[in-house]
Protein backbone atom coordinates (compact mmCIF):
# COMPACT_ATOMS: atom_id res chain seq x y z
CA UNK A 1 0.00 0.00 0.00
CA UNK A 2 2.86 2.58 1.00
CA UNK A 3 4.63 1.38 -1.81
CA UNK A 4 1.62 2.32 -4.50
CA UNK A 5 1.16 5.47 -2.79
CA UNK A 6 4.83 6.46 -3.17
CA UNK A 7 4.80 5.30 -6.79
CA UNK A 8 1.53 7.44 -7.54
CA UNK A 9 2.84 10.66 -5.70
CA UNK A 10 6.13 10.30 -7.50
CA UNK A 11 3.71 10.07 -10.68
CA UNK A 12 1.65 12.55 -9.88
CA UNK A 13 4.71 15.31 -8.80
CA UNK A 14 6.20 14.86 -12.07
CA UNK A 15 3.48 15.20 -14.23
CA UNK A 16 2.46 18.10 -12.37
CA UNK A 17 6.60 19.40 -12.77
CA UNK A 18 6.14 18.90 -16.44
CA UNK A 19 3.27 20.92 -16.99
CA UNK A 20 4.83 23.76 -15.09
CA UNK A 21 7.72 23.39 -17.42
CA UNK A 22 5.93 23.48 -20.47
CA UNK A 23 3.47 26.10 -19.31
CA UNK A 24 6.62 28.04 -18.73
CA UNK A 25 8.18 27.91 -22.39
CA UNK A 26 4.90 27.99 -23.77
CA UNK A 27 3.80 30.94 -22.36
CA UNK A 28 7.09 32.90 -22.31
CA UNK A 29 6.82 35.22 -24.97
CA UNK A 30 2.96 36.33 -23.89
CA UNK A 31 4.24 37.98 -20.24
CA UNK A 32 8.14 38.28 -21.62
CA UNK A 33 6.56 41.13 -24.27
CA UNK A 34 5.67 44.16 -21.96
CA UNK A 35 9.09 43.48 -19.74
CA UNK A 36 11.00 43.97 -22.39
CA UNK A 37 8.77 46.43 -24.39
CA UNK A 38 9.52 48.61 -20.80
CA UNK A 39 12.98 48.06 -20.44
CA UNK A 40 13.83 48.83 -24.16
CA UNK A 41 11.69 52.20 -24.09
CA UNK A 42 13.60 53.30 -20.40
CA UNK A 43 17.27 52.58 -21.89
CA UNK A 44 15.90 54.43 -25.00
CA UNK A 45 13.57 56.97 -23.23
CA UNK A 46 11.48 56.42 -25.99
CA UNK A 47 7.67 54.20 -26.47
CA UNK A 48 8.94 50.67 -28.01
CA UNK A 49 6.37 48.40 -29.23
CA UNK A 50 7.13 44.37 -29.91
CA UNK A 51 4.27 42.67 -31.75
CA UNK A 52 6.07 39.05 -31.27
CA UNK A 53 8.67 37.58 -29.70
CA UNK A 54 9.92 33.80 -29.85
CA UNK A 55 12.06 31.54 -28.52
CA UNK A 56 13.81 28.98 -30.67
CA UNK A 57 15.59 26.63 -28.61
CA UNK A 58 18.96 24.72 -30.51
CA UNK A 59 21.96 25.27 -30.84
CA UNK A 60 22.39 28.25 -30.78
CA UNK A 61 19.50 29.55 -28.92
CA UNK A 62 17.47 31.89 -30.98
CA UNK A 63 15.53 35.29 -30.16
CA UNK A 64 13.19 36.40 -32.32
CA UNK A 65 11.11 39.76 -32.34
CA UNK A 66 8.87 40.58 -35.09
CA UNK A 67 8.02 44.63 -36.10
CA UNK A 68 10.01 46.36 -33.66
CA UNK A 69 8.58 50.24 -33.96
CA UNK A 70 10.67 52.50 -32.06
CA UNK A 71 8.90 55.75 -31.38
CA UNK A 72 9.18 59.82 -31.04
CA UNK A 73 10.45 61.10 -27.83
CA UNK A 74 7.15 63.50 -25.78
CA UNK A 75 6.86 66.70 -27.52
CA UNK A 76 7.00 64.98 -31.43
CA UNK A 77 3.74 65.04 -33.65
CA UNK A 78 1.91 62.25 -33.36
CA UNK A 79 1.20 62.05 -37.31
CA UNK A 80 4.99 61.57 -37.92
CA UNK A 81 6.94 58.00 -38.60
CA UNK A 82 8.26 56.63 -36.14
CA UNK A 83 11.81 57.11 -35.98
CA UNK A 84 12.75 53.35 -36.33
CA UNK A 85 10.79 50.47 -37.91
CA UNK A 86 12.09 46.69 -37.93
CA UNK A 87 10.64 43.55 -39.45
CA UNK A 88 12.26 40.66 -37.77
CA UNK A 89 15.40 41.43 -35.86
CA UNK A 90 16.76 37.70 -34.71
CA UNK A 91 19.77 37.20 -32.28
CA UNK A 92 21.22 33.61 -31.92
CA UNK A 93 22.81 32.93 -28.14
CA UNK A 94 25.09 30.46 -27.16
CA UNK A 95 24.02 29.91 -23.91
CA UNK A 96 26.87 27.93 -22.63
CA UNK A 97 28.80 30.86 -23.12
CA UNK A 98 26.44 33.41 -21.99
CA UNK A 99 26.43 31.84 -18.39
CA UNK A 100 29.90 32.21 -18.46
CA UNK A 101 32.28 35.79 -18.78
CA UNK A 102 32.67 37.49 -21.31
CA UNK A 103 29.12 37.21 -22.50
CA UNK A 104 28.31 37.06 -26.44
CA UNK A 105 25.90 37.08 -28.80
CA UNK A 106 26.63 34.75 -31.60
CA UNK A 107 24.62 36.25 -34.50
CA UNK A 108 22.46 39.29 -35.07
CA UNK A 109 20.08 39.70 -38.18
CA UNK A 110 17.67 41.96 -38.88
CA UNK A 111 14.93 42.34 -41.64
CA UNK A 112 14.02 45.37 -43.65
CA UNK A 113 14.46 48.09 -41.02
CA UNK A 114 13.14 51.27 -41.68
CA UNK A 115 15.35 54.62 -40.05
CA UNK A 116 13.72 57.59 -40.70
CA UNK A 117 15.98 59.73 -38.15
CA UNK A 118 18.01 60.74 -41.08
CA UNK A 119 15.30 62.61 -42.89
CA UNK A 120 14.56 65.31 -39.69
CA UNK A 121 16.04 68.62 -39.66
Amino acid sequence: MARRRAVRWLLCSGLAAIAVIAGTVILTPYWIVPLVERYASASLARPVTIRDLALHWGDPTTLIADDIVIGNPPGFARDEEPLARVARLAVGIDLAAFLTPPRSCDSFCRDRAADHSRHRN
